[in-house]
C-alpha cells in the first residue's frame, strides 16, 4: 500500500516546523554546540556573554583539630553553614 504524497507532504512539513520551534527555544550555546559538526571532539571555550554568571563563592571556617595519636596537629577547610 502506497502512502499518498498529500501525507507525506504534511508529514514532512510538520516535522520541519517542530525543528524549528525546538531550535527557537535553544540558546546560542546550545545552537552552536549542535551546529558545529565536529562537535563531539570540540575543546572550545564559550565566549564571556555565553558563560553563565559567576557563582558567589561559599563561605568557609577553619577547624583546628588536633590528633593525640600523632601528637600532629591538622587544619581542615570545611564549608560554614551557619
Amino acid at each position: 500500500e502506497e502512502i499518498p504524497v498529500d501525507v507525506i507532504a504534511e508529514s514532512i512539513a510538520l516535522v520541519r516546523r517542530q525543528q524549528e520551534n525546538l531550535r527557537a527555544e535553544l540558546t546560542s550555546l546550545e545552537l552552536a554546540f549542535f551546529e558545529d559538526t565536529e562537535a563531539e571532539h570540540s575543546n572550545a571555550v564559550p565566549t564571556s556573554e555565553e558563560q553563565a554568571e559567576p557563582v558567589k563563592p561559599v563561605e568557609r571556617a577553619e577547624l583546628l583539630v588536633a590528633v593525640p595519636e600523632s601528637g600532629v596537629e591538622v587544619a581542615a577547610v570545611v564549608p560554614d553553614l551557619m
